[in-house]
């Protein structure tokens, strides 16, 4: 090898080791889904790790989509729904977790931004077969959907936990939603809950250190009193979403370069494009700078077949 070959080599080996010099080996997300259905005599069940949408369906229908979305950031959605559950009564579970970093030269604390957001909507009803006969107490819808975050920061290890939850302990963080209900004993009724959410947090990041989030839903429902779908017919949807994002302080990027945010391998990390609304006095001076403008217009017209 020619000593120019050599050093040519030597240049490209010290290329390629200063671009990989703050890669960090993160772990494979990880994916679970776990969708059962009991139309009581047999049950039937569909449990994955895979991304993508499952489902199990028949009379009711219990579904996930886990997605990675490498064109936007990560979700998972569910739906679980029957028109009779003394036929069929899905129940699910999903979750995703994976890591994330900023790379960049160690030594210096990064500002993130991170973003989470998502919503539950639950619709539940039951009604008796005779109309003023038994006294029946409404089943339990229950769902919740949940983000949790374990960041290493320049003041130690961060955790926190996001999201909604309509029944158990929600603990930090998560805030417990209850339906509005409407029910008499004897002829039965209906419940119906929408709840969302949105929270974001900054973090001065340690860089070049693995951090983990874990998403996780769920829905199913409590029968704390089970005769209802032998005396009645027993109707529910509930469905949500969640999401997480996030970002280098756009500001602090301007002053600190070479910084970026990595994932794990299949996980999307791109924040939604957001379109600006005018706020009414801008469109106020737009008008106005439009009726100068056609105000302009008809004088040049007007001198102009003066002169003709």
């Amino acid at each position: 090898m020619t000593a120019r070959k050599l050093i040519l080599a030597l240049l490209i080996s010290l290329a390629s080791t200063a671009q990989n010099a703050y890669a960090t080996i993160l772990m494979e997300a990880t994916v679970n889904s776990n969708i059962y259905t009991y139309p009581y005599s047999q049950p039937t069940a569909s449990n994955q790790t895979i991304f993508g949408t499952h489902s199990v369906s028949g009379i009711g229908e219990g579904r996930t989509t886990i997605s990675g979305n490498l064109s936007g950031s990560p979700f998972i959605q569910f739906l679980a729904t029957t028109p009779t559950t003394s036929v069929n009564a899905p129940s699910l579970s999903a979750s995703l977790t994976y890591q994330w970093v900023i790379e960049g030269a160690a030594g210096t604390p990064v500002l993130v931004h991170i973003s989470t957001s998502g919503w539950i909507n639950n619709d539940y009803s039951y009604l008796p077969y005779q109309l003023n006969t038994y006294n029946l107490n409404p089943n339990s819808p229950n769902s919740y959907i949940t983000s949790y975050f374990g960041t290493n920061t320049s003041s130690g290890y961060d955790q926190r936990t996001y999201g909604l939850r309509t029944g158990g302990n929600s603990g930090l963080g998560i805030t417990n939603v209850q339906p509005t209900e409407n029910f008499t004993q004897q002829n039965g009724g209906s419940s119906h809950l929408y709840s969302d959410f949105s929270e974001s947090f900054d973090f001065w990041v340690t860089p070049n250190n693995a951090n983990l989030i874990i998403m996780e839903v769920g829905a199913f429902l409590y029968e704390n009193t089970p005769y209802v779908r032998s005396y009645a017919n027993e109707t529910y949807t509930f469905s949500g979403l969640i999401d997480p994002v996030i970002t280098i302080d756009p500001t602090w990027a301007l002053d600190h370069p070479g910084y970026s945010v990595v994932v794990s391998d299949g996980i999307g990390n791109t924040p939604p494009t957001l379109t600006s609304v005018p706020e009414p006095s801008t469109l106020a001076l737009m008008g106005l700078a439009l009726a100068c403008m056609g105000g302009l217009r008809r004088r040049k017209s007007e001198n102009g077949r003066l002169h003709a």
